[in-house]
């Protein structure tokens, strides 16, 4: 049991078996069970844990993620969310940079895939993601190489990320 003065923050919610988000004037942080702030309350938003982590966010700016045990991993670089995906999967995360392009992080923040000019991508699942280059689609693997599709007629435009070990393609 701990006690925290009422003026440090307006609520307090468990995200976690042992982490609480803290809000005051509209910002955020997260306190673990002994009062420790792992997170100062300086940012908009914690996501829900996914993977095992939770990204901490400024508006759509990754600030950095929280790992379920309470360490804090604040990125240097600048990096932010694609709509619909907040999250980690098989590992990485779809992000876009400063410069507008797309790719992906790792937990640490390593970059992956931004020289690829990529026009769309999505998550990894089963170890794959879909990636367009304008309207041309591709499964790549975490290597980023794509894997070979061959269909009837045409170039593959639209297809789905893995699910059960297959993906839906079309043209």
């Amino acid at each position: 049991s701990w006690e925290m003065p009422l003026s440090d923050c307006t609520s307090l919610q468990r995200i976690w078996t042992n982490l609480f988000e803290m809000t005051k004037d509209g910002k955020k942080g997260v306190v673990d069970s002994q009062g420790n702030v792992k997170v100062p309350i300086e940012n908009t938003e914690i996501t829900k844990f996914h993977d095992g982590v939770a990204l901490v966010l400024s508006s759509n700016r990754i600030v950095g993620l929280l790992d379920s045990i309470g360490v804090f991993n604040k990125f240097d670089s600048e990096y932010f969310t694609l709509d619909g995906q907040e999250f980690f999967s098989d590992g990485y995360l779809t992000v876009m940079n400063k410069k507008g392009q797309k790719g992906y992080i790792d937990f640490d923040g390593n970059p992956m895939g931004f020289e690829r000019k990529y026009t769309r991508i999505k998550p990894f699942t089963e170890g794959y993601a879909a990636a367009f280059h304008g309207n041309q689609f591709s499964l790549v693997d975490k290597n980023l190489v794509a894997i070979p599709i061959k269909i009837g007629i045409g170039t593959v435009t639209r297809g789905t990320n893995m699910y059960n070990g297959k993906s839906v393609v079309w043209d």
